[in-house]
């Protein structure tokens, strides 16, 4: 599956921007973000930390804790997905922490496809 880098400018008002992604599972997969500010330049993530976990759609509980790195890009953000995540439909988010302050950037949904090769 081909990745690709999702610019955003954001605006207060537009926060969290909305990406849908989709993932096969088991891949080693990864969605770059650049995140930018209003004048289109890179957000400084200096000292940020990121978080991103993954609910289900239906009645499954729980959550899966996204793999995120910050950099090394000026305002690049990678998330990941564990290869042991199961296919099916889940909401996620992507918050990032600055000096105590909590935003978060994007949300959307993802769908994890069932791997044919090797599929558990």
């Amino acid at each position: 599956m081909t990745n690709r880098a999702v610019r955003y400018a954001p605006k207060v008002s537009a926060l969290p921007a909305v990406v849908n992604l989709t993932a096969y599972r088991g891949d080693s997969w990864q969605q770059p973000f650049v995140l930018k500010d209003s004048a289109g330049n890179p957000v400084d993530l200096t000292n940020s930390t990121a978080a991103a976990w993954a609910t289900p759609n239906q009645n499954g509980g729980g959550h899966i804790v996204l793999p995120v790195t910050v950099g090394p890009d000026p305002g690049t953000v990678t998330l990941g997905l564990p290869p042991s995540a199961p296919a099916g439909a889940y909401q996620y988010d992507l918050e990032l922490t600055n000096i105590g302050v909590v935003t978060t950037w994007i949300r959307g949904r993802l769908i994890v496809e069932q791997d044919i090769t090797n599929a558990a």
